[in-house]
């Protein structure tokens, strides 16, 4: 067991990585500021890591650790000048803080951070919410190599207002042609669901949506091939998995 009061024990992150070691991150409550700290697999922990900003960290959103032992650190945090924006961390295996970077939309509106996954060059994608010129919220993801630097950033604009949940897979394997390696977003277009796919040049080739009028549906978990989702309404609610292909839906399963 561990406790620290200055921990937002509602608000924590979890990852794993090689050698051994398991990764929680989260929110220190009286500083505001971003933490981790790795156990090994005896339940020892190696201590408290602690990143310090004067900026306010709005919102942590996600860890993620690579075969290196790198961690990764996504969050949202709030500038004077641009509002929300992106903001992701590198630390390197010896706890050594590697590069620090944020991400402020071209409508210079509200950036949301969501998640953070790796690919097998270690570069790295963050997705999350950008308003657009209009106002709207769109899903957004921006990838950078492995020294931080920015190689793209990239929104799905839509007319009404997204927010991404999930995404999957954590860890992309490019293979022989990277442009075939997907990454596969799951969220909310105002009360619908919606699912994207996207690769790791930047390129959305798939889009579908799901719901039903009078009710709201939310993904609740999704892989490569299935998204499963929760359907609510007045008299009661329905679980539902959803199947995809390469480019459409293939078929719909529910269950009671």
């Amino acid at each position: 067991k561990y406790y620290n009061e200055e921990i937002t024990f509602d608000r924590l992150r979890f990852a794993t990585m090689d050698p051994a070691y398991f990764v929680i991150a989260g929110i220190l409550d009286k500083t505001g500021s971003l933490f981790y700290m790795k156990y090994n697999v005896a339940g020892q922990s190696r201590g408290l890591v602690e990143y310090y900003t004067d900026k306010q960290i709005k919102e942590f959103s996600d860890v993620m650790t690579d075969p290196t032992g790198n961690i990764y650190l996504s969050a949202t945090v709030l500038n004077q000048d641009t509002g929300d924006d992106f903001l992701v961390i590198a630390y390197d295996m010896n706890d050594s803080l590697l590069w620090t970077r944020e991400y402020n939309g071209s409508a210079n509106g509200s950036d949301v951070s969501n998640a953070v996954t790796l690919d097998e060059l270690l570069n790295v994608y963050v997705t999350g919410s950008s308003e657009n010129e209009k106002g709207t919220t769109n899903i957004a993801i921006v990838k950078y190599d492995k020294s931080g630097n920015l190689i793209w950033a990239r929104m799905h604009d839509q007319e009404t207002a997204a927010r991404p949940l999930m995404v999957e897979p954590r860890y992309l394997r490019l293979g022989a042609k990277p442009h075939r390696a997907f990454f596969y977003l799951a969220g909310t277009i105002e009360d619908d669901a919606q699912i994207l796919r996207c690769n790791a040049d930047g390129v959305f080739s798939f889009h579908a949506e799901y719901g039903e009028r009078g009710t709201v549906t939310i993904p609740t978990a999704l892989s490569e091939h299935c998204l499963a989702l929760g359907r609510y309404k007045e008299e009661g609610s329905e679980a539902i998995v959803v199947m995809t292909g390469p480019s459409a839906i293939l078929g719909i399963a529910r269950w009671d």
